[in-house]
């Protein structure tokens, strides 16, 4: 069953990435290096979170808190 988080990430993944380049032309492969280019390059390291304290990138916060929670 596919959530309502789920439903947000691929919303935004389409209207990010997918909608800013023709799709319908390259090949299947290709756009499976894109779409994880997305997610592991862009999404998780750069992208600013908004549902974090800080805005942070979520690989970032994901460091923070581990350093606090060991600390």
């Amino acid at each position: 069953m596919i959530t309502r988080e789920w439903k947000v990430f691929f919303a935004t993944l389409k209207k990010e990435k997918l909608y800013q380049i023709p799709t319908y032309r390259m090949k299947k492969e290709e756009v499976k290096t894109i779409v994880f280019r997305y997610i592991f390059i862009y999404y998780n390291r750069i992208r600013l979170y908004t549902g974090n304290p800080g805005c942070l990138p979520p690989s970032e916060y994901r460091i923070r808190n581990c350093e606090k929670t060991a600390a």
